[in-house]
């Protein structure tokens, strides 16, 4: 829970440290059900960033998928997988340091 509170709570230093000029981020519910989650990338470091459709379906309720394209980061997963979308944009980001 930790990381979602830090994800959405996001202060100007965090994005500053990251070398974003701004987080434009969507959070919203889908109707399979689960999590939706968009971050802009336009203006930021990763925004040429390119990766391909990573997806992990272990059952119908149990799933995520993200991929980063047209400066966007896009996640979706079941109900449970907040936090693991979260942490995939964390890691992408720290990974471009």
């Amino acid at each position: 829970m930790k990381n979602i509170e830090e994800f959405l709570l996001v202060s100007a230093s965090q994005i500053f440290q990251v070398g974003l000029k701004f987080l434009r981020q969507k959070l919203y519910t889908v109707d399979n059900p689960g999590w939706r989650l968009q971050v802009e990338l336009v203006g930021t470091k990763l925004e040429n960033l390119n990766i391909e459709r990573e997806s992990y379906e272990i059952s119908e309720t149990d799933w995520y998928t993200f991929i980063i394209k047209d400066k966007k980061f896009d996640a979706a997963g079941d109900p449970s997988k907040l936090e693991i979308l979260i942490e995939n944009f964390k890691r992408i980001v720290d990974q471009q340091d």
